[in-house]
């Protein structure tokens, strides 16, 4: 199988001499949605080595939490389209988290 012949890069998306490439130093300078994007999941597992019943708890406030956060970045990427399905997803998880909780106390 013969592959086509690619075109070459425009010079609009040639790699700078430094080889960092040009879409990750325009898109976002600043380290904070970086350091956000993994903060959720590292607090997660932080609440997994917690008690099942404190650690159900802990996960729906981060999913709170998590919204927050989400709620006001979203519009900076243009992202609010899907806000209203991100709330939905977020009361499910926590009243699930919650309803587990209960059901441990039991």
């Amino acid at each position: 199988m013969r592959w086509p012949a690619m075109a070459p890069p425009s010079p609009a998306f040639s790699a700078p001499s430094t080889g960092v490439w040009p879409c990750a130093t325009t898109l976002v300078q600043e380290p904070g949605p970086y350091l956000w994007g993994v903060m959720p999941s590292l607090l997660a597992w932080l609440a997994l080595l917690l008690p099942p019943t404190w650690g159900l708890l802990t996960l729906a406030v981060l999913l709170g939490l998590c919204l927050l956060v989400d709620e006001r970045r979203f519009p900076h990427y243009q992202l609010q389209a899907w806000l209203p399905l991100r709330r939905r997803l977020t009361l499910v998880a926590s009243l699930a988290c919650v309803a587990g909780a209960a059901g441990l106390l039991r």
